[in-house]
C-alpha cells in the first residue's frame, strides 16, 4: 500500500516583510497582502530571524512613542545589512514620515542599514531631519531613496556622528533646510560620496550642502553638490575635518556673502573632479583658511562681485597647487575691490605652484593671482596664462606683498597696461 503525503507550505516567494499602513501587526508580513501595519514591528521582526529586507507600501508615518525624539530608533540590529526599500509589486510611492516636530530616523550602536526606492519626509529636529546616524552605525544611501524637505539646526537631511559612517552611492538629499549648518549633510563621522545628488538645500547660515566638522572624513569619488544656498557662508559645503576629492562635482552652489562654493578651514586634497559655476558676492569659488592642496581637478567658472572669483586664501591659509586647472574664474567687480580672478593672497596666507595652469580668469586687478600686503606667492612650475584685468593680467603685486618666481611660464596676459606682472613695490 502506498501513501501519498501532501505538506501545504505557505513561504514568501522575496523572503521580505512588507509594511503598509492599511496592515496588521498581527499578520506575518510574508506578502502584500499580509503586510504588518507598523515599521516597529518590521524592524523588530528582521532583527531577531534571517530575513533582512522590509518592503514599505504606501505612506508610513511614525510616532515616536518612546520620547526619543525621533519617530523610528534604530538600535544594535547586529552586522548584518538590513534594506528598507520602496521596489514593491504595487508600484506605490513609498515614504516614511513622522506626525509632529520629530526627526525620522535614528540608526545607532551596531546597526548596518540600506535605503533605496523610498523617500524619508517632513522630520524635524535638532540634529539630523531626516536620518541621525549614531556611534557605531553604518548607513547606505542607495538608488532611488530620496530624503528630501526635513528641518534641523544641523543636518536638515541626515547628521553622522562620531564614529558612525555613512555610505551615498544614488539617490538624493534635496529641499532640506536648517537654521545652522548642513542643511543637505552634517557629519562629525565618515561619509563617503560616489554617486547620488545633494541638491537644493538651503542652511539660513553655513554650508547649504554639506558641512564636516572638525572630527569628519570625507571621500568625494563622484555624485554632485549641487544648487545649494547659503545666507552666509558656503553654499556648497564648509571643511573643518578632512576631505579627499577624487571625483565629482561641487558646482552651482550661491552664498549671499561668502564662498560660494567652498570653505576650507581644515585640509582639502583635490585629486581629480570640479569645482564649478559657484557664486557669491564676494568669494565666488573657494575660501581657504587651513590647507588646500591641488594636484588634479577643476576650479572653473565661478565668479562673484567683491574679493576673488576663484580662490580666495584667508589669513593663515595655505594652497600648494601642483596639477590641476583654475580656469574661467571671474571678479565681475569693476571698482578698486575687483582683484583676484583666478587667486588672491591675503596676509600670512600663501600659494605655491608647482604645475597645473591658471588660464582666461578675470578681473580689475590682477587677472590671474592677486598678491595682497603681507601674503605670499612662489612658483617654480606651471602655467600663468591668457588671463585679463586692467593692471597685471597675469600677476598684480600690492605693496609689501612677496613673491619668489623662479619658473613657469608667465605669458600671453592681457591688461590695459600690457604687463604680465604688476609690481607695486
Amino acid at each position: 500500500m502506498m501513501f501519498l503525503l501532501v505538506i501545504n507550505m505557505t513561504v514568501s516567494p522575496e523572503s521580505c516583510y512588507y509594511v503598509h499602513s492599511d496592515g496588521n501587526d498581527n499578520n506575518n508580513g510574508l506578502f502584500e497582502e499580509t503586510a504588518f501595519k507598523t515599521l516597529e514591528k518590521a524592524l523588530k521582526m528582521v532583527t531577531e530571524d534571517n530575513i533582512k529586507i522590509i518592503k514599505v507600501i504606501g505612506v508610513i508615518s511614525g510616532k515616536d512613542n518612546e520620547n526619543t525624539g525621533w519617530a523610528f530608533t534604530v538600535q544594535n540590529t547586529g552586522p548584518a545589512l538590513i534594506t528598507i526599500t520602496g521596489e514593491s509589486k504595487s508600484g506605490q510611492e513609498s515614504v516614511v514620515t513622522t506626525e509632529g516636530t520629530k526627526g525620522i530616523f535614528l540608526i545607532n550602536g551596531n546597526s548596518n542599514i540600506l535605503f533605496e526606492y523610498i523617500t524619508i519626509s517632513g522630520g524635524e529636529g535638532s540634529n539630523g531631519g531626516g536620518i541621525t546616524i549614531g556611534s557605531g552605525a553604518k548607513v547606505t544611501i542607495g538608488e532611488g531613496a530620496r530624503v528630501i524637505n526635513n528641518k534641523a539646526d544641523w543636518g536638515g537631511g541626515i547628521a553622522i556622528f562620531e564614529n558612525s559612517e555613512c555610505i551615498m552611492n544614488g539617490g538624493e538629499i534635496s529641499q532640506n533646510h536648517t537654521e545652522k549648518g548642513g542643511a543637505g549633510v552634517y557629519s562629525n563621522g565618515f561619509f563617503s560620496m560616489s554617486g547620488g545628488r545633494i541638491t537644493n538645500n538651503n542652511s539660513n547660515q553655513f554650508a547649504g550642502g554639506l558641512f564636516l566638522d572638525s572630527q569628519g572624513f570625507c571621500e568625494l569619488t563622484g555624485g554632485k553638490i549641487n544648487g545649494n544656498i547659503a545666507t552666509t557662508e558656503a553654499g556648497g559645503a564648509v571643511i573643518l575635518g578632512s576631505l579627499d576629492m577624487t571625483g565629482g562635482e561641487i558646482n552651482g552652489n550661491q552664498a549671499n556673502y561668502t564662498s560660494g562654493g567652498v570653505t576650507v578651514l581644515g585640509r582639502f586634497t583635490m585629486n581629480g573632479g570640479k569645482i564649478n559655476n559657484n557664486q557669491s558676492m564676494s568669494i565666488g569659488g573657494i575660501s581657504v583658511y587651513g590647507i588646500f592642496t591641488m594636484k588634479d581637478g577643476e576650479i572653473n567658472n565661478n565668479y562673484s562681485y567683491g574679493a576673488v572669483g576663484g580662490v580666495l586664501l584667508g589669513i593663515n591659509g595655505t594652497f600648494v597647487m601642483q596639477g590641476g586647472e583654475i580656469n574661467c574664474n571671474q571678479n565681475l567687480s569693476n571698482q578698486s575691490n575687483g582683484k583676484g580672478g583666478a587667486v588672491v593672497i591675503v596676509q600670512n596666507a600663501s600659494f605655491t605652484m608647482t604645475g597645473g595652469q591658471i588660464i582666461s580668469n578675470q578681473a580689475f586687478y590682477g587677472g590671474g593671482i592677486y598678491i595682497d600686503e603681507g601674503g605670499y606667492l612662489k612658483i617654480s612650475g606651471g602655467k600663468i596664462s591668457e588671463n585679463h584685468s586692467r593692471e597685471g593680467g597675469g600677476i598684480y603685486i600690492c605693496k609689501d606683498g612677496n613673491a619668489i618666481i623662479t619658473g613657469g611660464n608667465i605669458s600671453n596676459n592681457d591688461s590695459d597696461d600690457n604687463e604680465d606682472i604688476k609690481n607695486e613695490q
